[in-house]
């Protein structure tokens, strides 16, 4: 298996689990972990334009969290 397929592949679990946290389970944190960690493997180029940048801040805005928490 390609090893750039295999990183793809874990982000998108990484990503999955993200969504099931936040959405099933309302555990922000851990969610918000997974994505960032998804967001390492599939958004480096991007920088701060990144979705997850984006995310992270409307989540924290929205859910009163600290950025450092995330």
């Amino acid at each position: 298996m390609d090893c750039a397929l295999a990183k793809i592949d874990a982000a998108v679990d990484q990503l999955d689990w993200a969504m099931r946290l936040f959405l099933d389970h309302a555990a922000f944190v851990p969610a918000i972990s997974l994505a960032g960690a998804a967001e390492d493997i599939i958004g480096e180029t991007l920088g701060d334009q990144s979705t997850f940048a984006f995310l992270k801040v409307k989540l924290c805005a929205d859910f009163n969290l600290s950025e450092k928490v995330a």
